[in-house]
């Protein structure tokens, strides 16, 4: 019994968990929870996949320097080289401040990191629905329809598997799908 509850206890320091317990806060309005919560967790640890989602958290709170800090501390990590919502969230840094060159070049490496994704999990709707946003950035908009189409194709069967990730941004649902249409 020992064993099941120390693994339960450090459980929320995975990035799954906290991933999920941040998405939860912010999807439901509650940013300044979800940023008090990371921040608590980095100063006991500060691990490059929380600084991530500090500087996701604080861009959707519209915090552009905070944000910049948080995820320049992931830069160096090789989480930040295969993590597809950490270049998504450079990205949408990059050009909520107007940069330009930097953005493309996220998108494109953003993009990279998809395809390599979805070459082992295929059927995986959000992948395609954040390359799709990708390849909207890019201008490829004959690849973001392929992408969408991909993503109403696979969606349902995704949806049904009741997965956590899923659940985390139910009430975003309606409005992905009717973009994707």
């Amino acid at each position: 019994a020992g064993e099941q509850e120390a693994s339960v206890v450090y459980l929320p320091l995975e990035p799954e968990p906290v991933s999920l317990l941040v998405r939860l806060l912010v999807s439901h309005g509650r940013t300044a929870e979800a940023i008090a919560d990371l921040r608590e967790r980095l100063a006991d640890s500060p691990q490059p996949h929380l600084q991530a989602l500090l500087g996701e958290t604080l861009l959707a709170e519209g915090d552009t320097g905070g944000a910049r800090e948080a995820l320049e501390a992931a830069r160096e990590s090789a989480f930040a080289d295969g993590d597809a919502r950490y270049r998504l969230s450079l990205l949408r840094l990059d050009l909520r401040e107007g940069r330009m060159d930097e953005a493309r070049t996220e998108a494109e490496e953003t993009l990279l990191v998809l395809e390599r994704h979805l070459k082992l999990n295929p059927d995986d709707a959000r992948a395609y629905h954040l390359g799709a946003g990708t390849l909207v950035v890019l201008g490829d908009e004959e690849r973001a329809r392929e992408y969408f189409t991909r993503y109403l194709d696979v969606y349902e069967a995704e949806n049904a598997k009741a997965l956590v990730e899923y659940q985390a941004h139910s009430n975003l649902l309606p409005e992905i799908q009717a973009e994707a249409q």
